[in-house]
């Protein structure tokens, strides 16, 4: 639930224990809100373990063990590190007291199964966004300039016309200039903006290069596009799952496959010389 339940949950809980007004005032609250439990680096979590370092904690209660960390290696030294200093840690979920003998038993045995799920739900998405990728649908994320999301077709993108333009246009300048600085000067000079977040944004050389790279827009969806760049010795190290590949994209291609080949090697020619790259 919000912040507001998970700390009324726990006076709650403290009250039916038997703390008083008084003792219950010295409570302290530590809440990250906005922050994931999947690492400790949390500003009240450092906070709250600063405290228990100086002895000024007796026992830490929160509404279940995400809450803390979501990891097991982290968990494991976090609670060491409680069991050295006589900290007690309290789960209303999960019910166990690492005060007792069981508790300790029962809170190692949650944990495993806890990041067991964790895992096979991790692996789970990574199978369904592979298959969709293999389908050749858009898996969400950055949208390219040029393209817009299909609201009623799930991974399906359409060609935002004034923008595919500027694709095109972009190829162009870079094929006479040579220089990523200076077609992104000559755009912006042009009056050229990306739409970030609803902000009018100009183009910087990372958002020119992508638009000279990006296999999008001949219709093509990337799989492990982040393996693209890697040698064909480490390619054929990879299982064929992990390699990069490409497949038909749903959607239509803004450029023709002959300009973006042709933008491609004077992109890899500038960079062998080291000419007119920026």
């Amino acid at each position: 639930g919000s912040l507001e339940s998970q700390i009324h949950r726990c006076r709650c809980r403290l009250e039916s224990d038997g703390l008083n007004l008084g003792a219950l005032e010295q409570v302290r609250v530590f809440s990250d809100e906005g922050y994931s439990g999947s690492n400790t680096e949390r500003p009240e979590f450092q906070k709250l373990l600063r405290c228990v370092r100086k002895g000024s904690v007796k026992f830490v209660l929160f509404t279940e063990l995400s809450r803390v960390s979501r990891s097991l290696t982290d968990f494991l030294t976090l609670m060491a590190e409680f069991d050295t200093r006589d900290v007690a840690l309290v789960s209303l979920r999960e019910q166990f007291d690492t005060a007792t003998p069981h508790g300790r038993l029962a809170m190692n045995i949650i944990l495993v199964i806890n990041q067991f799920e964790r895992e096979q739900t991790s692996h789970r998405t990574k199978l369904g966004m592979r298959a969709r990728a293999e389908r050749g649908l858009f898996n969400g994320g950055y949208v390219p300039h040029g393209y817009q999301t299909v609201p009623d077709r799930k991974g399906y993108l359409k060609i935002v016309e004034d923008e595919a333009a500027t694709v095109r246009r972009t190829h162009l300048l870079y094929q006479r200039l040579g220089s990523i600085g200076d077609v992104a000067k000559t755009l912006n000079s042009e009056g050229v903006r990306r739409i970030i977040k609803g902000e009018a944004r100009k183009l910087t050389s990372a958002h020119v290069h992508g638009m000279l790279t990006n296999r999008t827009y001949i219709g093509l969806k990337e799989i492990n596009a982040k393996k693209r760049g890697i040698s064909a010795d480490k390619k054929s190290a990879l299982p064929m799952e992990d390699q990069y590949r490409t497949t038909p994209g749903c959607w239509e291609p803004i450029l023709d496959r002959e300009t973006m080949e042709s933008t491609l090697r004077l992109l890899s020619e500038n960079q062998r010389t080291k000419g007119n790259v920026q």
